[in-house]
């Protein structure tokens, strides 16, 4: 993603189970509330959907303007995504800066690594 993009796609995984989740909530409504509490961290949501992932879901939100790596998975943390999926984002900051955008897939779309070194040479250089 270059630096000059208009829009940047926050991806959230849910671990809820959707026989649970639909027994209590609507998507309807649950997509309000991550809208406002995007906005409410500043962010000028385009659109946002959700999609069924085996068992859980995922919801993907476009927001306008190009966001740095690190606020990308700060506000991932914040908007409730997976806390598993957010350590191993942080990590993978740590060792790849800005790179590590890059690997940020949600876990269904998510390569087999056999080894750390595989890691490495799919990062972009």
């Amino acid at each position: 993603m270059s630096k000059s993009s208009e829009f940047t796609i926050i991806k959230l995984d849910f671990d809820l189970s959707l026989k649970y989740f639909f027994e209590y909530f609507t998507i309807e409504e649950f997509l309000k509330v991550k809208r406002q509490q995007a906005e409410a961290l500043g962010l000028h949501v385009i659109s946002i959907k959700w999609e069924k992932s085996r068992s859980h879901f995922h919801v993907l939100m476009k927001v306008k303007g190009y966001i740095p790596t690190k606020d990308l998975f700060k506000y991932q943390f914040l908007l409730g995504d997976d806390n598993s999926r957010c350590n191993f984002n942080f990590f993978r900051l740590n060792v790849f800066g800005e790179r590590a955008r890059y690997l940020n897939v949600l876990f269904t779309r998510k390569q087999k690594y056999k080894k750390l070194g595989d890691i490495f040479k799919r990062v972009k250089k």
